[in-house]
């Protein structure tokens, strides 16, 4: 394919997808137009380049690329690299497995003391009320990542079935959907990570590496490979087949630490090329006009001088401006349409909520962890049209839908060098999201299912510990974790309908 039409066909295939990720067209269609441009491109693709394979949107590139460079460092780092497997497989699979593995060896206590201040350290985000809760940090302890994810998807499939409209705690990763488009750049540059670990792994082993390359969805890169002889990698010591299936998970974890620093470096640094902040008023504001474009001051009492100091958790705020005080709410609840016939003659279409049973209303899900937990028949809610009596149903809904919240006021930073401040953003948040895809990738791929490297890890180990019966254990687990995982990504996929 010559490089003129391969620019201007993925030219034009990202500016589709980008129009219809930004259109107002229902959930459902947007996802199926979207897959669709990705089939269509991934499929001409396969048809038009050298060294392509795949089907249905999926494209595997392969090459030699890269193999003296992984020679050279695997020749340059060998105890290093075993090293980072081996603490990999102690955050993997946890401390019973690191015990097993290293016994009472000067590793295993070294292992065990980082292993001890991180869970110490989710313990106590635990118990600060985070969206962690301790089961997870003690489980993170004896069993690893793998103790830790499993745990989480269980939890999420408990509160699909317990919970009433339980948000989607999983969703599929897709750039421009699901996370930001530049996230092709962060899962381009985890997928490399993982795949060039796993190739320095087979070249201290002496295992032969056919090729390797990228995996692509259409334009959207997904993956990475590093293609091993097969033969030859079965025929290893399970010690090293171990480090060479741990290598990726172990990269990605290293480089999520290296990535915290290029996060926030840069955005601790942004507010130094900042004077100060501008309150703009959106088109739906009720404040006066005059106070738009004014200096602020403060927010609720405390001193702002650019975005970073902007700190917001309740709805109504207080801002102090060069023009004087003003108090306002962020975004208007305002009612869209009343479903439960009790309610449709006490609350009304275009009527604003303020609080329910005292509480002010942040957002929707703010109102429906309210109503869960307090399970009333009625609650009072303060509106714009007084104090209401409102029926809540056997399902704890009030049977109410808002209009879309639009915010009434904005914050703009100003200042000469300001535009460097959101270059240092821009950085920030590419690099926070690249961290979290890392780890999450970490985490992820050490889950004992089918496609991940954790599944062959388990595999292999319980095969060794228990022969064919532990085949049977490690395909039942996968199967199990498999179906958690699909019923967990029921949620997201129905919200598209």
């Amino acid at each position: 394919m010559k490089k003129t039409i391969f620019i201007i066909t993925l030219v034009f295939a990202i500016t589709l997808f980008t129009f219809i990720v930004t259109s107002q067209m229902p959930g459902w269609l947007q996802f199926a137009a979207c897959i669709g441009i990705l089939v269509v491109y991934g499929n001409y693709l396969r048809r038009n380049l050298k060294n392509a394979s795949g089907g249905f949107g999926f494209i595997m590139i392969r090459g030699t690329a890269g193999f003296n460079t992984m020679k050279k460092f695997a020749e340059k780092y060998p105890n290093l690299s075993k090293e980072l497997c081996d603490f990999g497989l102690t955050i993997g699979f946890g401390i019973l497995y690191s015990f097993y593995l290293f016994k009472l060896s000067k590793k295993f206590f070294i292992h065990a003391l980082i292993l001890i201040a991180m869970s110490g350290g989710l313990y106590y985000l635990a118990l600060q009320n985070s969206t962690i809760d301790t089961t997870f940090a003690i489980l993170f302890f004896l069993f690893g990542f793998f103790g830790s994810g499993a745990y989480l998807l269980g939890q999420s499939l408990v509160n699909i079935f317990t919970t009433p409209n339980a948000p989607p705690a999983i969703a599929p990763v897709i750039p421009g959907v699901t996370i930001p488009l530049y996230a092709i750049l962060s899962i381009a540059v985890i997928a490399f990570v993982h795949e060039v670990a796993h190739g320095i792994m087979c070249a201290i082993y002496k295992i032969k590496v056919k090729s390797s390359g990228i995996l692509l969805f259409g334009f959207i890169p997904v993956g990475a490979f590093v293609e091993p002889n097969e033969k030859e990698f079965e025929k290893k010591k399970i010690e090293e087949k171990r480090h060479v299936l741990i290598a990726g998970s172990a990269s990605n974890l290293l480089f999520f630490f290296i990535f915290i620093p290029l996060w926030i470096l840069p955005a601790l640094s942004a507010p130094l090329f900042v004077n100060h902040l501008n309150l703009s008023l959106t088109a739906n504001s009720t404040i006066n006009r005059s106070f738009d474009d004014s200096t602020v001051y403060s927010i609720n009492g405390v001193n702002v001088t650019s975005l970073n100091d902007v700190k917001i958790n309740q709805n109504t705020i207080t801002i102090q401006t060069d023009k004087g005080t003003v108090k306002t709410k962020l975004v208007d609840f305002k009612i869209d349409s009343v479903t439960n016939n009790d309610n449709k003659n006490i609350l009304y279409k275009g009527e604003i909520v303020y609080d329910v049973e005292g509480i002010e209303l942040t957002d929707t899900a703010n109102l429906r962890n309210l109503l869960n937990s307090r399970k009333l028949l009625t609650v009072k809610a303060n509106t714009s049209m007084g104090v209401k009596d409102v029926h809540v149903n056997a399902d704890g809904k009030m049977g109410i839908t808002f209009e879309e919240t639009q915010p009434t006021i904005d914050f703009t930073e100003e200042g000469q060098w300001t535009w460097i401040a959101n270059i240092l953003r821009t950085i920030a948040d590419f690099f926070s999201l690249t961290a979290i895809l890392s780890l999450s990738l970490s985490l992820f791929n050490v889950l004992p299912i089918f496609i991940t490297d954790g599944h062959k890890i388990v595999y292999d180990q319980l095969k060794e510990w228990f022969g064919s019966a532990g085949v049977k254990i490690a395909i039942t687990i996968s199967i199990i974790l498999a179906l958690i995982l699909l019923v967990n990504l029921y949620p997201w996929f129905s919200k598209l309908f």
